[in-house]
């Protein structure tokens, strides 16, 4: 069974659970999946597709029906369904080969460490790496009792059910309910907060082997291109989905200041990729400068000119050789991108990292020019697309609001410490 991606008859990108065979394995879970998930982004709708996946997968492997069980009012009981409770706690099989992988890059990194040491670090968390984030355990349960919810008013809603099968509904539903309240985000969080999303000199260094003309570029083509995702993706602080999906005609001025639309169309008819592009969160604005609105320009003009098939979309970035030269470029050559630049700098990096280091620089500009921290968060949100409400501020602020407070400490260690006893202290920091 997989997760297969299709577009429909008017050109809208569908996803399906199907057998070796491309046949939908369950009818009841194709409507689920297409009456729940329709209002979600592509995206969105692909993830949960893919925890569906793993929840039928799981089921039908125990030899269980879901639906079966469902039609005769028995669902689950409450063995089975700690079983899988304690399955979702876990990585698919599909996954294990990422602790060799991570291992192989802490090999990379930690040369400095001696092997016994390094050993018993694996080792350590050898357990641990096998489970999922507490979020991924939620949305597994969550799907899991939206879908008994569905098969309960699928073949129980048009006849009054009896008393004893929505007795058995509801205390189950009653069950993940509370597992899904009771589920806290593992306090396991070793990074150092007063670590850079990326370092300045990797992040300059990134900067200036992205160039057309650096002798350090690693690409052989399109690097004109290339060199435009970087800085794009570091001057705008967009998510990868939100840079692929970028048009021509979302670029503006006013004045002397060009900024763009960072737009959320979803379904759109116009992109032709199997993975479709989209924005995650609300439309907004973000400015750009002369100088890279210059790049922009040179790029349409040269690069993406010499195809034919670039003058039928309206989609800035594309592909660059093969079948697909002139089409939407796919998110899977933007991760290849970043892969190679990885390898380069010696350093794991990917899109989102940038979106990091953008929050990171906002900060100090922003403190610097005089602004509130209040009125920096403001401005974060309607710069990154977050609602009014949301949170994610502290987690993209962590560097700043540490560096803040080492900064409050040493004022106050000045206070109580003569000038030689503060020096040492500085000093220690530093180190």
């Amino acid at each position: 069974m997989r997760v297969y991606v299709y577009k429909d008859l008017v050109g809208l990108a569908r996803v399906e659970i199907v057998n070796t065979d491309c046949v939908p394995v369950s009818f009841c879970l194709s409507h689920f999946m297409l009456s729940s998930f329709a209002a979600r982004p592509f995206n969105t709708r692909y993830t949960y597709a893919k925890v569906m996946l793993f929840i039928f997968r799981y089921f039908k492997l125990n030899g269980i029906s879901l639906t079966k069980r469902a039609q005769e009012g028995q669902f689950l009981t409450t063995e089975e369904y700690k079983a899988f409770k304690r399955h979702a706690g876990y990585r698919v099989s599909e996954d294990k080969g990422t602790l060799k992988g991570s291992v192989a890059q802490l090999r990379c990194v930690q040369r400095q460490v001696s092997e016994k040491k390094l050993d018993d670090m694996i080792h350590a968390t050898h357990t641990s790496s096998a489970q999922v984030a507490a979020n991924t355990r939620k949305l597994r349960l969550r799907l899991l009792h939206d879908y008994l919810n569905y098969l309960f008013t699928t073949f129980h809603a048009t006849a009054a059910p009896t008393a004893q099968v929505s007795i058995t509904l509801g205390q189950l539903c009653k069950a993940i309910r509370l597992d899904i309240k009771s589920i806290r985000k593992d306090n396991c969080d070793v990074r150092d907060p007063y670590a850079q999303a990326i370092p300045d000199s990797t992040f300059f260094k990134l900067l200036d082997i992205t160039r057309v003309h650096s002798a350090q570029n690693p690409w052989k083509g399109a690097r004109l291109r290339n060199q435009l995702i970087v800085a794009l993706l570091s001057e705008t602080g967009v998510r990868r989905g939100a840079l692929a999906k970028i048009k021509i005609s979302n670029f503006k001025r006013r004045g002397d200041q060009h900024y763009l639309l960072v737009t959320r169309t979803p379904g759109d008819p116009t992109d032709s990729r199997k993975l479709p592009a989209s924005q995650k969160t609300r439309a907004h604005t973000a400015p750009i400068s002369n100088s890279l609105m210059k790049l922009i320009r040179h790029y349409i003009n040269t690069e993406r000119s010499q195809s034919q098939a670039s003058l039928q979309h309206d989609f800035l970035l594309v592909s660059q050789k093969g079948k697909t030269a002139g089409m939407p470029i796919a998110l899977s050559t933007i991760n290849g991108l970043f892969n190679t630049l990885s390898q380069r700098l010696e350093l794991r990096i990917h899109p989102h990292l940038l979106r990091h280091k953008w929050n990171e620089i906002f900060s100090m500009k922003a403190k610097a020019q005089g602004y509130s921290m209040e009125q920096i968060e403001d401005l974060r949100k309607y710069a990154m697309g977050w609602s009014i409400n949301s949170s994610m501020g502290s987690l993209y602020n962590e560097f700043h609001n540490a560096i803040s407070v080492l900064q409050i400490a040493q004022a106050r260690q000045k206070a109580f410490l003569t000038d030689g006893e503060c020096e040492n202290v500085n000093k220690a920091h530093s180190k």
